[in-house]
């Protein structure tokens, strides 16, 4: 007999051995393992990447009932099961985006912090430089990006050291 997906639907081509099908089977875990829940810290770099993880930003919050301000309003409590997969608690019951934020150039970070969830964001984990690489590869490699490198590398060590499960 075929092996059967949980769901009762038989498999066509591919064979199963006992084996490695109890290797994954499903098994209850403890409640510490349980517990322990993925944390992303989530970087977005330059205007392309600000601009669609500002969006991504806004989207996350509408599903997980987080206002502008970063408080809770959400209507069910399976809006706050895996918040803090993207999100840190902090004081006052407030939302904190575990994001880090880079671009060359100011500009566009103050189109974010202009923007609807702008606010949301700690302003530490801004990283910017002043004068962008106008498009060039090379300049943004070698002269602007690389001065900025241990500023964002602080700014991801100091997300990354607050997580219990990275």
């Amino acid at each position: 007999s075929k092996p059967h997906w949980p769901s009762g639907r038989r498999l066509n081509s591919v064979q199963v051995s006992p084996t490695i099908r109890s290797e994954f089977t499903l098994q209850p875990t403890s409640s510490e393992s349980r517990q322990k829940m993925r944390e992303i810290v989530h970087i977005q770099a330059g205007q392309c990447g600000n601009q669609i993880g500002a969006k991504f930003w806004e989207v996350i919050s509408d599903e997980h009932g987080i206002e502008p301000t970063g408080n809770y309003h959400g209507d069910s409590d399976l809006q706050l099961e895996r918040i803090n997969v993207y999100y840190n608690e902090a004081t006052g019951g407030k939302y904190v985006p575990r994001a880090v934020l880079v671009d060359l150039e100011p500009g566009t970070m103050d189109s974010v912090r202009a923007g609807p969830f702008g606010q949301l964001f700690r302003p530490d984990n801004f990283v910017f430089g002043q004068s962008g690489a106008g498009n060039n590869w090379a300049k943004g490699h070698y002269t602007e990006g690389a001065e900025l490198v241990d500023a964002v590398l602080d700014v991801v060590r100091k997300e990354a050291e607050c997580c219990d499960c990275l």
